[in-house]
């Protein structure tokens, strides 16, 4: 998907839930000191654009970043920011970070015109010594801006949503260990997962994507609108689906509460020797 309305980008945050311990972040686009730093204190870096990214993620996906961070991690880090759609994402993270007791210590930006140079901006997250580092840009820029970040000596891991395609990333040395969401994963535990892996296993002989389980659910869903709706009018569907509660997708149980995004599971996920592996399944 190549672009977001205003209400699915506010709802990215939306699904997280609550973190238990006391974090820093650092969102690199007004640059601020960073404090001292007391035990349990978690800092994130977040880099990001300034010009139109193209990457989707589900509703989940920052606020579950913000958990990941905060619990699973353990980190301090900073941010770099550019698009519309990345600076929303960082502001975002912010947001809901703050209010699970983080703090953010530096935020960055910066433009397409950069010819891919993100030096600069990375030593001053550097600088801050972060944990972790948010990036919320497409690929291309997030993949430089990995590699530049070894180079200059960051060590800490990344921190990306959910458009992360582990054939290509991993393919990256400095990618390894990244953390991302996502809306789905093939070793789900559940029932309705494993059947799912069978079925399509038999016609196409192959583990399905992400998008083949999110397709799957979606025309069952709209079958079952049908089914309540009697009717294939589109006011009707529109009205059966917005009253959609507890669907049994392959990938979590679906609903809609009042808004055009569903309220279902998201995975966190980390990339290791070109596979994501599950970290955690966060259920609204």
């Amino acid at each position: 998907m190549r672009s977001l309305d205003s209400r699915r980008r506010r709802a990215l945050a939306d699904s997280l839930v609550v973190v238990t311990r006391l974090s820093t972040v650092a969102l690199l686009t007004a640059l601020s000191g960073c404090a001292p730093r007391p035990a349990r204190e978690i800092h994130i870096g977040v880099l990001a654009a300034l010009s139109g990214s193209r990457m989707a993620t589900s509703g989940a996906s920052t606020r579950d970043a913000a958990e990941l961070a905060a619990n699973e991690v353990n980190a301090r880090g900073g941010v770099e920011e550019s698009a519309a759609y990345s600076r929303d994402i960082a502001a975002r993270f912010d947001s809901v970070f703050t209010a699970l007791g983080g703090r953010v210590v530096a935020r960055e930006g910066y433009t397409r015109d950069q010819g891919g140079d993100f030096a600069d901006a990375l030593r001053r997250v550097g600088a801050t010594h972060p944990d972790i580092l948010l990036l919320p840009n497409e690929m291309h820029d997030d993949t430089l801006q990995m590699r530049q970040a070894r180079d200059l000596g960051i060590t800490a891991p990344f921190l990306l949503p959910d458009f992360v395609d582990p054939r290509v990333m991993g393919t990256v040395p400095a990618a390894q260990g990244l953390y991302t969401t996502h809306h789905w994963h093939p070793q789900a535990p559940d029932a309705a997962s494993r059947t799912f892996l069978t079925l399509f296993d038999s016609v196409y002989h192959r583990v399905p994507s992400v998008t083949s389980a999110s397709t799957y659910d979606a025309f069952r869903l709209l079958f079952d609108a049908m089914q309540r709706a009697g009717s294939t009018n589109p006011d009707s569907l529109r009205t059966a689906i917005a009253a959609t509660r507890d669907f049994p997708g392959v990938t979590g149980t679906i609903s809609y509460h009042g808004r055009q995004d569903p309220v279902k599971p998201a995975f966190l996920l980390r990339l290791d020797q070109s596979h994501l592996t599950i970290i955690k399944v966060v259920t609204p």
